[in-house]
């Protein structure tokens, strides 16, 4: 009976059920409720019901077990009442409903969308002070998270640490994602200090989480700071976070800090991968730019971003590591701020020959050099390749190509 559910046979499985009464056998209390999860696995809640009441009818009585299954599957089909009615029978069968029946209810409340029935429940629970209510707890915490409602999952969480408890290890980690994404660093900073607090080690994810928010607003410091806190806590740091922390330094125009990374990273084993390198030759492009802003000569900042792109470079080689399109935009760039035209085109026909396509940004990157050096011919020619290979240019791919090309118009004699 129990491998015909599994295979969704429920045919089979009831004809066995009816067997058994045939053949002057009793179903008990595991049959039927082996039944009544195999209808509601199919989404099949009505047979469910029916299966449900033809127990009670032959006079088996229901455990918890039976009635959480029976509440999971009217939670996944938002049957809001019936959820509520199942709890009262419950009662009524003197069943007391556990940490689990109620943890149940609220998540699949919270799946539905059925926050406000989510949060009256959970109220009730509260009141009645059950055992185990961190189940509950991380249930809400998760309800608000996916319902958008991160503040409401943040103090939540506050007040259930107020109390000297916890929320589960994915409600946390969902909880400093979440955060993080709404840039709310503090608060993401806010639950890991309360983890540590009460001995419990966020994961290798939710540090990365943690670190990237810091980097996105600049705060090297802070970043830093939970970067070492990650190490010394015995969490092994993978080339993703090395990656995020090396961007970090980049976007605030600290190079060197990232290459020293790339150069710890390497002496830990941690083999670095594409994205890190490309994230440090977009730093050295950057760092290009600054110096001739201040005032340094062109041709000065043009060898030294050339010298450095090629220790890199040599170190991917070594590395056996393949530039990818992201990266050899980046070099294109750089090729093409730097007026060597003929090696960013050098880089782009060697992309392809790879078999890699360009997409959007190589092309605009490209484009961008021809416009600056006033060949503004073969920029349009590049700008219909890419049309033709069916990529959309953007605002940005318009804008350079249009001021490029007027400007040039304009500063053309007349004839």
């Amino acid at each position: 009976m129990d491998a015909y559910c599994k295979l969704g046979n429920m045919d089979e499985a009831v004809n066995l059920l009816r067997e058994m009464k045939t053949d002057g056998l009793v179903p008990d209390r595991i049959h039927y409720t082996c039944v009544i999860k195999g209808y509601c696995s199919k989404g099949d809640i009505p047979n469910a019901q029916q299966a449900f009441e033809e127990m009670l009818k032959d006079g088996v009585k229901p455990d918890v077990v039976t009635y959480n299954i029976l509440a999971s599957g009217f939670c996944k089909s938002g049957l809001v009442t019936e959820v509520f009615d199942l709890l009262e029978h419950m009662h009524d069968q003197g069943l007391e409903p556990n940490s689990l029946t109620y943890g149940i209810a609220i998540d699949g409340f919270c799946r539905r969308g059925n926050l406000s029935e989510a949060e009256v429940l959970f109220n009730i629970v509260e009141e009645r002070g059950i055992d185990h209510i961190e189940v509950m707890y991380s249930s809400m915490v998760c309800g608000y998270l996916n319902s958008g409602w991160t503040d409401h999952a943040y103090m939540l969480f506050l007040r259930v640490a107020k109390q000297g408890k916890l929320v589960d290890c994915f409600s946390r980690s969902k909880l400093i994602n979440d955060l993080c994404r709404d840039e709310n660093a503090q608060g993401a900073s806010t639950v890991c200090s309360i983890m540590l607090e009460k001995n419990a080690v966020p994961d290798l994810i939710s540090y990365s989480k943690l670190i990237s928010a810091y980097c996105q607003k600049g705060d090297m410091q802070n970043a830093r700071l939970w970067f070492h806190d990650m190490v010394q806590r015995g969490v092994s740091a993978d080339v993703i976070v090395y990656t995020v922390l090396m961007n970090g330094y980049c976007k605030v125009g600290q190079l060197q800090e990232a290459c020293t990374l790339l150069v710890q990273m390497t002496s830990l084993g941690i083999k670095p991968d594409v994205v890190a390198y490309t994230v440090l030759l977009d730093g050295l492009l950057k760092e290009d730019l600054q110096r001739c802003w201040q005032g340094i000569s062109k041709e000065r900042t043009s060898f030294l971003l050339r010298a450095k792109q090629n220790r890199l470079l040599s170190s991917m080689k070594e590395m056996e590591i393949e530039p990818d399109v992201p990266c050899y935009t980046v070099l294109i760039d750089g090729q093409c701020k730097a007026d060597y035209l003929e090696e960013a085109q050098g880089l782009f026909d060697e992309m392809l020959q790879k078999g890699l396509a360009p997409d959007l940004y190589a092309y605009t990157a490209l484009i961008n050099g021809y416009c600056s050096q006033g060949e503004i011919a073969k920029a349009e020619d590049l700008f219909q390749e890419m049309v033709d290979r069916g990529i959309k240019p953007d605002v940005l791919t318009f804008s350079v190509l249009n001021q490029k090309v007027l400007r040039h118009r304009r500063d053309q004699p007349y004839v």
